[in-house]
């Protein structure tokens, strides 16, 4: 009767063991998830005498699509995830560095191809006074361009965005908009480029990045 249960027993192991083993297999088959940080750059076109331009941002998103598919036909296989950051960025902070202000978890190769977030509000510092600055655009969104697959455990989509303040009204009275413009590539990390995964955190552009920046502006 003993060795009857411990028999059972060992067989319940085996069963719990090769269900653990089918499911990592599936997951890993499938290329599990990797963590992609939204990441943003350079500074803005701004007025004489400007100090800081400071954005705050929320609902940070990333629209994803399956690498194997076609994003025209297999629309079931495409989706937006969410990414975790809202708060602040100085864009004259952020010269040839770049800030993250969020991150996702993204299917492992699959390819972004749209980065989403919202202006909730903007001010411009402008010899030691500060000025509210309105967006007419409160939703930003940036096509990603030539995106590679996300074949690594962390990547990054680095936007430029290098958009325009500009001064309405007379030297007795006057306001200031912005007009977005921006661009967006995916970075891999590799063993010569690292990723800052830490909402808040900077780190360099390598020439190479830099370059695919430099082809094109755009946004909606």
């Amino acid at each position: 009767m003993a060795s009857s249960n411990m028999g059972l027993a060992i067989l319940g192991i085996i069963i719990v063991v090769l269900i653990a083993v089918g499911v990592l297999y599936l997951y890993h088959s499938k290329g599990g998830f990797s963590t992609i940080a939204v990441q943003m750059t350079d500074p803005p076109k701004v007025p004489a005498g400007t100090s800081a331009l400071v954005i705050a941002y929320s609902s940070v998103k990333v629209h994803a699509f399956s690498a194997t598919s076609n994003p025209a036909n297999e629309t079931n296989q495409s989706g937006w995830y969410n990414a975790d950051g809202s708060g602040s960025v100085n864009l004259l902070a952020v010269t040839n560095v770049s800030q993250t202000i969020a991150t996702a978890q993204v299917p492992t190769n699959s390819i972004v191809n749209i980065v989403r977030f919202n202006i909730t509000s903007a001010t411009i510092t402008i010899n030691g006074t500060t000025y509210n600055v309105t967006s007419p655009n409160g939703q930003i969104n940036v096509a990603v361009r030539a995106s590679p697959k996300i074949n690594a455990s962390s990547a990054a989509v680095l936007i430029d965005f290098r958009a325009t303040v500009n001064t309405q009204g007379n030297a007795s009275s006057h306001t200031y908009m912005l007009v977005p413009a921006a661009t967006a590539i995916v970075v891999n990390a590799n063993s010569s480029v690292s990723i800052n995964t830490n909402v808040g955190g900077q780190g360099s552009i390598s020439a190479s990045s830099r370059a695919r920046l430099n082809l094109g502006l755009n946004v909606s």
